[in-house]
């Protein structure tokens, strides 16, 4: 299995594949825009439906939108439906504020998009911490009783760790160090993203030079640095549309009404 790092650059410029199996391409900022960075072009994304600022939300944009969410809810309690998930994790993925989503969306209750993401929250918390307790205890009864869980944010991870169990039941050693060294190259990615954002966030960068961070982060073709396999997503508004599905049970569902 080819699991894929995202190496941090000194310059960003348009993304690469970031299939398994590469690295995006970085260029300098300074470069010329092309049709794709060209925010003039102003392209309407089928990912995008109600625009965008050209850029994903960083982590102080998403803590901004959720406290605007929590003020107009007034600790409302209210379930919530899964265009609830769907509208929240659009508006993050392009930059929205909460008050733009609820200017475009004006049906939308801050309470319940406040539900949704606390659940998802929850959820992707709780992938999370499957995996770090395979990280601390690297053995095969710990990735029997953890791997489940934590292959809703490490799908592609625990696929391989599951076939080394299978082939080599009794070598311990060998399992422990893929474990090791996977969780190294998690770590390097998620540093490498929050580097990227915190450049969104500098305020240094016109609209140009932030679609082009923005576009290796996240894009609706799966090719963003969010989707690679060796991402642990540390916030709601990192995860791809397949890890929503799965922290929500939906492949699950999928796959046992095909059986049915």
């Amino acid at each position: 299995m080819s699991i894929q790092t995202l190496t941090a650059p000194s310059d960003v410029g348009p993304p690469g594949s970031a299939h398994d199996g590469g690295s995006p391409a970085c260029a300098h900022l300074g470069a010329p825009a092309t049709t794709k960075y060209d925010v003039s072009a102003r392209r309407i994304e089928l990912w995008s439906p109600w625009g965008g600022t050209g850029r994903p939300s960083t982590a102080a944009d998403e803590a901004r939108l959720i406290a605007h969410l929590r003020a107009l809810s007034e600790d409302r309690h209210e379930p919530y439906e899964r265009q609830h998930v769907t509208s929240l994790v659009t508006a993050l993925r392009n930059g929205l504020t909460g008050e733009q989503m609820l200017s475009l969306a004006p049906g939308l209750r801050p309470a319940a998009l406040v539900a949704a993401y606390d659940d998802l929250d929850r959820r992707r918390r709780v992938a999370a911490a499957a995996w770090h307790a395979i990280v601390a205890t690297p053995d095969f009864a710990t990735l029997s009783t953890e791997g489940p869980v934590a292959a809703a944010l490490m799908p592609v991870i625990i696929i391989h760790l599951e076939s080394l169990r299978l082939r080599r039941r009794t070598d311990g050693p060998q399992l422990r160090a893929a474990i090791v060294g996977i969780d190294e190259e998690i770590t390097r990615t998620v540093q490498s993203t929050e580097m990227l954002e915190e450049r969104l966030d500098s305020g240094t960068l016109n609209p140009t030079q932030q679609a082009q961070v923005g576009e290796i982060l996240y894009d609706g073709f799966g090719e963003g640095a969010w989707s690679l396999s060796t991402f642990l997503s540390p916030r709601v508004g990192t995860l791809v549309p397949a890890r929503v599905a799965a922290l929500l049970g939906e492949e699950r569902s999928n796959r046992s009404r095909v059986a049915s």
